[in-house]
């Protein structure tokens, strides 16, 4: 038999909330009024690499970052708003294009190589190479013993 929901009011506060969240995040169009835009990646091994691909139109490299935090690539940057003209009146019909501050965290699943992992941003696409390491783990490796 089910239970009413109002029998258990905690759940109910619970309920009430999330709807509330749902709400407000359904009013603000993406991009205005929100701290982080999310920022699609590709991923993918093709010979001896990983690679990553972000679409990232209209930023320069001065806007974007890359680093390796133990096993996890960062991507990090800001979008700008765009700019326009402040002597004229304009009604906007539509506003979509997604400006602010964002980060990607991408897990690494193999070791790489850090000393040679590249970036290089063309056309409005970030592309990283990352080359994979040979884990040595598990593997049989002769060690010279040395005498003294």
């Amino acid at each position: 038999m089910a239970k009413n929901q109002y029998q258990y009011p905690h759940l109910a506060r619970i309920h009430q909330e999330i709807n509330s969240m749902f709400e407000r995040l359904m009013e603000s169009p993406p991009g205005v009024g929100m701290d982080m835009w999310d920022l699609p990646v590709d991923v993918f091994q093709k010979g001896e690499a990983l690679h990553v691909r972000a679409d990232v139109p209209g930023l320069d490299k001065k806007d974007i970052s890359v680093l390796v935090r133990g096993n996890t690539l960062v991507i990090k940057g800001q979008k700008r708003p765009t700019r326009y003209p402040k002597d004229s009146v304009m009604c906007f019909h539509c506003m979509e294009i997604t400006h602010g501050r964002f980060e990607k965290l991408v897990r690494l699943e193999h070791s790489v190589d850090v000393r040679n992992i590249r970036a290089r941003l063309k056309d409005g696409v970030l592309s990283v190479r990352l080359p994979v390491v040979k884990d040595r783990r598990g593997s049989e490796i002769v060690i010279e013993i040395e005498s003294e």
